[in-house]
């Protein structure tokens, strides 16, 4: 809701606090060959809340209950592997959608 400030100017309330929340998931993946593989996720996030008073307005309360449901689909190219002191690396590229 727009307001003015103490000098006249349009000023917006806002807040950024949320809360903390938690998030559960889960994924499968597959190698579809040795440099080719893929993955997809689905994720629950709940727990955030906001309730919090208007900037402009501080009798004005806003309170919500904030939930998501996401879905991840990623593939990825994996590069052939480096030996570096002893140790594999393997470079990869990836790319998804969701």
């Amino acid at each position: 809701m727009p307001g003015f400030d103490q000098f006249g100017n349009t000023v917006n309330g806002k807040s950024n606090d949320l809360g903390s929340g938690g998030v559960v998931g889960i994924g499968v993946g597959r190698y579809f060959n040795n440099n080719i593989r893929g993955e997809m996720s689905l994720n629950y996030r709940d727990g955030h809340q906001l309730d919090t008073p208007d900037t402009i307005y501080p009798s004005y309360i806003y309170k919500a209950d904030l939930k998501s449901v996401s879905m991840f689909l990623s593939g990825y190219y994996d590069f052939n592997s480096i030996n570096l002191s002893g140790k594999s690396l393997t470079p990869y590229i990836g790319g998804g959608i969701g």
